[in-house]
């Protein structure tokens, strides 16, 4: 007690805690709060960057099953097998043809016009299976129909998560299903019934997993009432089939206010972390069907375009943000009040042996110290800029030393690499009392770049003006740069550098929205090599790589820097090509290539002469969908190896029949020996001479069982390209000899 009188009742003592511990304690106090709020928000911060990424990956899932199914019901619909489907509904098998093998569906219906099923495909055995006619229901009462019925043709519904109901009843588990609908006209153009797919909804939900599986939040899905479509916890899941207090909205009431609000983004409460995007359903479907005029899209009934909406939520629970930042501030804080407390002891004994001054500059020493000892980059600045001090840490980073670097200005350390606008903002908010946080791009005094995650902290004098300015930062150039060699790898090919497939079609995707905007057209370029599969075998992998090097490199030189060489797989590579007029600048590019790979490779000191095959596709006179330019040109490819080598091909319609009669010609040769389709024709070898027949000669001919006796032209080079004409030839020479065997036998010479 006499050392707390001898404190605060002595005038003297009193004026000298004033002046001397005040200015250190609110010193130290920022620098370490600084240090904290800096450590708290680099935690924060990739955990932040983490869950936005997962979430930002999850939507554009979304988004790319929506346009492939869009894509599929529009194809079906439009199909000339379909449209024949509509004028005569009771051909069935037609039916199983069209609905195909998609195996992300659950069902694939056909209804007349009157709401009858005429077809129904199942797939939940895991393969097609058409339901017998005596199953099929009248869905005549069901809101897909008789809202997809209203639609022009053209038009789309697509209807909320459900949970599929066959006769009344739930499937089985839950099964839940997104149903895809749209009319169906005939081949005089009249609408005579409604095809629909019923999308599975776990499908989205599993993707929706495994895009946020490396972020430690918790996945969940929730529709525009705050209900639950997807949560771990399996009482949840499905929550719009639940007593009411069961939803989202309900539980967390403050966070469902505030993700109902936006489109995406990212909040912070009691309760933790919130990572959040919106996913449009019907938005994404008018999108996808933009056109002119622009098709029509239409949701569930009673609702609008604007009201139905889906969330994806990624929650980090509030106990896993920053715990260990947190301990370690508890920690400081101990030490802090501590050292308070020792002063105030120290300052006692000072004011009863006049000793205080020279314990006053051992507490500043101490608490120097600290600050010269931190690894983390610290310097202290006047109101307008100029360095007034430095730690030893900010010498060894930034190759200033403290002589060199007090009394100038700090934008010696800017990089140039974020703009006036960026400065203004930051000296505006610091000037207004408040801290500063944010990634720097600086550079040391030799001029190598570093990142430096930041936080300046203004302090205030007793009347509460800015006296100095205190910067604090860590060197995180290593992160930054892992951080970037991951994007790089995720997106670009590690042999060839160049872009892989995932940023293939997103600047595909890119390129098609640009032509839209600008009325230009894009070029969509897919090559493959000929004979590289025999380089690899007869030189080795090794030699493979370094040919496929040297590939990339000729493609790069064929095309101009706005264009895109993307190296999607194996020997294949592909090409886009922007703002485009007319389709001769594609061939030109095409012919600059074939000129560019007579040119022999040199490999493992061998020169090697290869071909290359090339489709060309163009967006949007041929095909609009993403993935449908890809098919379309990967179909026109095929067809240009199939010219020869060296070829380039052009997409049509004509070369899709053809390529599509090819396979079902092959896929009736691997069953023509087993069915004992083939047969030996001999044709006699005379003699000019002497008019005697000297030889016969053996060919072999397929009996058809629909198109009966085939010209060997035909389905020979079919053979030769499968690799069947091996076995096909065994079986003709087993046969030849046979009859030559029986011929003997008979007394033939």
């Amino acid at each position: 007690m006499a050392i707390l009188r001898g404190l605060f009742f002595d005038r003297r003592v009193l004026r000298r805690f004033l002046v001397l511990f005040l200015p250190v304690a609110v010193t130290a106090g920022a620098v370490f709060g600084a240090f904290h709020y800096q450590d708290i928000k680099g935690e924060h911060q990739a955990i932040s960057l983490r869950e936005t990424a997962g979430v930002d990956l999850a939507r554009r899932s979304v988004s790319r099953d929506f346009d492939a199914v869009v894509s599929d019901l529009r194809v079906l619909a439009g199909r000339t097998d379909v449209r024949a489907l509509a004028g005569s509904p009771h051909d069935a098998a037609g039916a199983a043809r069209v609905a195909g093998a998609k195996r992300l569906y659950d069902q694939v219906r056909y209804l007349d016009e009157r709401g009858r099923e005429v077809v129904r495909v199942d797939y939940n055995s895991g393969h097609p299976r058409v339901v017998p006619a005596r199953q099929l229901q009248d869905k005549s009462a069901r809101y897909y129909f008789r809202d997809a019925r209203s639609l022009p043709a053209g038009g789309v519904y697509v209807s909320r998560f459900d949970l599929n109901v066959e006769r009344g009843r739930v499937e089985q588990p839950p099964k839940p299903v997104i149903r895809f609908a749209t009319p169906v006209t005939d081949l005089q153009g009249r609408k005579r019934g409604v095809l629909v797919l019923n999308y599975l909804g776990r499908r989205l939900i599993d993707n929706l997993r495994r895009a946020l599986d490396s972020t430690p939040g918790i996945p969940m899905l929730l529709d525009e009432g705050g209900y639950w479509l997807y949560a771990p916890d399996g009482d949840l899941t499905w929550g719009f089939m639940q007593d009411h207090g069961r939803r989202f909205s309900d539980l967390y009431p403050g966070a469902w206010r505030q993700i109902s609000e936006q489109d995406s983004g990212q909040i912070t409460n009691r309760l933790g972390m919130f990572s959040f995007a919106t996913i449009y359903p019907l938005w994404e479907v008018a999108a996808f069907l933009d056109g002119d005029p622009p098709a029509t899209v239409r949701g569930p009934q009673g609702r609008t375009a604007n009201t139905q909406f889906w969330k994806i939520v990624s929650h980090v629970e509030r106990d896993a943000l920053g715990l260990p930042s947190y301990r370690r501030a508890e920690t400081g804080l101990v030490i802090y009040l501590m050292l308070i407390g020792l002063w105030s002891v120290a300052s006692g004994q000072i004011a009863r042996l006049r000793a205080r001054d020279e314990r006053s500059r051992e507490l500043i020493d101490r608490l120097s110290s600290v600050v010269e000892q931190t690894s983390d980059i610290v310097y202290i600045t006047d109101p307008d800029g100029t360095i007034e001090y430095v730690n030893p840490s900010f010498e060894r980073l930034t190759g200033y030393s403290r002589d060199q670097a007090v009394g100038r200005s700090a934008a010696i350390l800017s990089a140039g690499e974020q703009d006036a606008e960026y400065y203004r903002n930051m000296w505006k908010t610091i000037r207004a009392g408040q801290s500063f946080q944010d990634v720097l791009i600086n550079h040391t005094r030799s001029g190598e770049v570093y990142y430096e995650q930041k936080t300046i902290t203004p302090l205030r004098d007793t009347r509460g003006v800015i006296r100095h300015f205190v910067s604090t930062g860590k060197d995180i150039t290593e992160q930054m740069v892992a951080q970037e060699r991951l994007y790089h790898l995720a997106f670009h090919n590690p042999l060839t550098n160049l872009p892989n497939r995932n940023l293939f079609r997103d600047r595909l995707a890119r390129a098609a929205v640009h032509a839209n905007r600008t009325g230009r057209m894009v070029a969509l370029m897919l090559l493959d090599l000929d004979e590289f599969k025999a380089v690899n075998d007869s030189l080795g992998h090794e030699a493979g790589d370094r040919l496929l090097e040297q590939v990339s490199e000729r493609l790069r030189n064929c095309v101009r820097e706005t264009d895109t060489v993307a190296h999607v797989g194996g020997d294949e590579f592909a090409l886009i090509l922007e703002d485009i007029e007319h389709g001769e600048q594609a061939v030109r590019v095409a012919e600059e290539i074939h000129r560019r790979f007579t040119e022999g490779f040199r490999v493992e000191g061998s020169e090697v002469f290869i071909g290359i095959a090339v489709g060309i596709v163009l967006y949007p006179l041929d095909e609009t969908g993403t993935d449908s330019l890809i098919r379309a040109a990967d179909t026109a490819m095929y067809h240009a190896k199939a010219l020869g080598r060296n070829r380039y091909a052009f997409y049509s319609e004509d070369m899709t029949r053809k390529v599509s009669e090819r396979l079902r010609m092959e896929t009736d040769l691997r069953h023509a020996l087993e069915r004992a389709q083939f047969a030996v024709h001999y044709q006699p070898v005379v003699s000019l001479t002497t008019g005697r027949i000297d030889a016969v000669e053996a060919l072999l001919r397929w009996h058809h069982p629909e198109r009966g006796l085939l010209d060997p032209g035909q389905f020979i080079p079919v053979l030769e390209d499968s690799g069947l004409i091996l076995q096909s030839t065994a079986w003709l020479l087993r046969e030849v000899c046979s009859h030559a065997a029986a011929l003997r036998a008979a007394g033939h010479r």
